[in-house]
């Protein structure tokens, strides 16, 4: 078996795989990078590879996991603990982390699947294998004799191991039974007779209502004895089971928020990379430690780096080489979570993050046409589930709202197809200038207008529409380059080559831009690009630009004397002053350039 390049990097923390020569396949100009896979690891090799990040930012929430089993053995109670969090917020990690500090106890895993409709036990399934001894491949004989071992001398003992074979599938005959509950149930308590248990289900936001109703049932009816019960899921999962631990007095949640500047940033120290690299993964992983480690990750696969003892070492090139795109794994991670909202809820995130990573509440509604106490309703809504957040705004009156970090937003917005992003850039474009607020920059409607236009570009051949929206928005970003020249020439300079490729190559107006374009690159010393737009300038210019175009050139010093008067000689041909009236200099002065 085969695998390809994104299929590797998705997976190899999981599988064992060794490259093989690139294939030549059709339809791919160049080979294309194949491995053969060796054999599926599972999470074990994934843990050993958690193992050497650090554990940063959460020693307040490993505390009240430590606080709650002392309580379970002390009090000889049974506590149900769910560990909230988005996905690579490290609820597993922190789960890791409270399991090593843990002693005297039996310690019982259980992992939801996200597929296959026979898999409602499935943790169930692990936990009891776990506690027995047992992998799931023995004899049927075998794994009841293990089980009543393990369960010892109980009047129940022959009932439960009758529905533990079932739950586990050595009586393949056999249905699941009813009582399967009552069973796990017993099960547990004779184990914890013997010392405490701890039995943490991952993944739980995947949970079928049968194993929900398992848990509970143990958080509800097991009394003096001392069982742990930890659940880690996303908080969507509260959206299929809103009831979940409600009314419990042995029932808590723990939210696992992104980890504050300091923490990430003491995560990307331990690598020896360049401090402008370090920074960008800061500001881009929004204190996700995931996006931490795959963003590094990232960097080594681009050749940027080498891992070393779990250490990215700088290997490859300036910074300002790296093409920064989000990771395979995050990207597919991030999109599946988009794929899992509802309708409406995919709707007004992929409108909000065509505004940017702030947005309006009032924006929205006007964009897509949904009421505004419906949008509100709906933003609500994502705040509880950890994908937004509410945001200072900066237009007066108007709800502001942000994503919980800018990759979500990315990921959203590359779910979108290009129709929808113009239409919804454009429309925007309009809302904003609507508002007739000095709060809304020339810049922010100019990039909206400039997004619509190149987005139809690509889609079909040049209509009225798009000249129109690509008039306004050039003279938009003309506009707010005006207001920065002064104060930020990098940035007006940058407005100015956007607007520059918008204005049709014979209109005069383009020929302004890029003579003020020529300006701010020689501010920046940047003279080669200075000379290209003031050749475009003189290639378009009437007479009197093109001679303003020569003059500008003939002050950059770097020219050489030659180039300098070949560009001389364009102005007086652009100007009819050349050639010059034949003279000889017996007949009258020299002509002169």
């Amino acid at each position: 078996m085969l695998i390809g390049d994104s299929t590797y990097r998705l997976v190899r923390d999981e599988v064992d795989a060794e490259p093989v020569e690139p294939l030549k396949l059709k339809g791919k100009a160049a080979p294309t990078a194949a491995w053969r896979l060796l054999n599926v690891t599972g999470s074990a090799k994934a843990a050993r590879s958690r193992a050497t990040n650090l554990f940063v930012g959460r020693d307040l929430q490993l505390r009240l996991l430590d606080d709650a089993f002392r309580r379970v053995m002390g009090e000889r109670t049974c506590l149900l603990i769910t560990i909230l969090g988005t996905a690579g917020m490290g609820k597993s990690r922190l789960a890791e982390e409270f399991v090593a500090t843990v002693r005297d106890a039996t310690m019982l895993t259980g992992r939801c699947l996200s597929y296959g409709q026979g898999a409602t036990y499935w943790p169930l399934r692990e936990a009891v294998l776990g506690a027995a001894g047992l992998t799931g491949d023995e004899p049927a004989d075998a794994a009841e004799a293990a089980f009543a071992t393990t369960l010892g001398n109980s009047p129940d003992t022959a009932n439960v191991v009758t529905r533990l074979l079932a739950l586990a599938g050595f009586d393949r005959d056999a249905a699941v039974p009813e009582d399967v509950p009552w069973a796990v149930r017993v099960f547990l308590e004779q184990l914890a007779r013997r010392q405490p248990i701890v039995l943490v289900v991952d993944d739980l936001h995947w949970a079928q209502p049968g194993l929900l109703d398992v848990l509970e049932h143990i958080a509800d009816w097991s009394r003096e004895s001392p069982i742990m019960l930890v659940g880690l899921a996303r908080p969507e999962f509260y959206e299929s089971r809103p009831s979940w631990g409600g009314g419990k007095l042995n029932a808590t949640a723990v939210l696992l928020s992104a980890l504050d500047e300091t923490a990430t940033i003491s995560l990307v120290e331990k690598h020896d990379l360049p401090e402008e690299v370090r920074r960008r993964i800061v500001d881009a992983a929004g204190g996700n430690p995931l996006f931490v480690e795959q963003m590094v990750a990232m960097l080594v696969d681009e050749g940027h780096g080498d891992f070393r003892d779990g250490v990215a070492t700088w290997i490859g090139g300036p910074p300002a080489s790296i093409r920064w795109t989000m990771p395979p794994s995050v990207s597919a991670l991030l999109a599946a979570r988009i794929d899992r909202l509802n309708g409406d809820e995919r709707a007004i995130v992929g409108c909000a993050a065509v505004i940017g990573t702030v947005f309006y509440a009032e924006a929205i509604a006007a964009l897509t046409g949904t009421p505004l106490p419906e949008v509100r309703q709906v933003l609500g809504q994502l705040v509880r589930e950890e994908l937004l957040r509410a945001a200072a705004t900066d237009l007066p009156g108007v709800a502001a709202y942000r994503f919980l970090h800018v990759l979500v937003r990315d990921a959203a917005y590359d779910g979108l197809a290009k129709a929808s992003r113009a239409a919804w850039h454009e429309q925007l474009a309009d809302w904003l200038s609507a508002l007739h607020s000095d709060a809304v920059p020339d810049e922010i409607v100019g990039h909206h207008l400039a997004a619509a236009w190149e987005y139809l570009v690509q889609l079909g051949p040049p209509t009225g529409h798009m000249r129109e929206l690509a008039d306004r928005a050039a003279r938009k970003l003309t506009a707010a380059a005006q207001r920065l020249e002064l104060s930020d020439v990098a940035a007006a300079a940058s407005l100015l080559e956007r607007a520059t490729g918008m204005f049709e190559p014979d209109d005069p107006y383009r020929v302004e831009c890029l003579l003020s374009l020529a300006t701010q690159r020689q501010e920046l010393g940047e003279i080669d690009h200075a000379q290209e737009a003031l050749r475009a300038a003189m290639d378009a210019a009437d007479p009197r630009q093109a001679v303003l175009a020569n003059v500008l050139m003939c002050r950059q010093n770097t020219l050489t004397a030659d180039s300098r008067a070949a560009d001389i000689e364009k102005v007086l041909r652009l100007t009819r002053w050349w050639p010059p009236p034949a003279m000889t200099p017996a007949s009258g002065p020299r002509p002169s350039r």
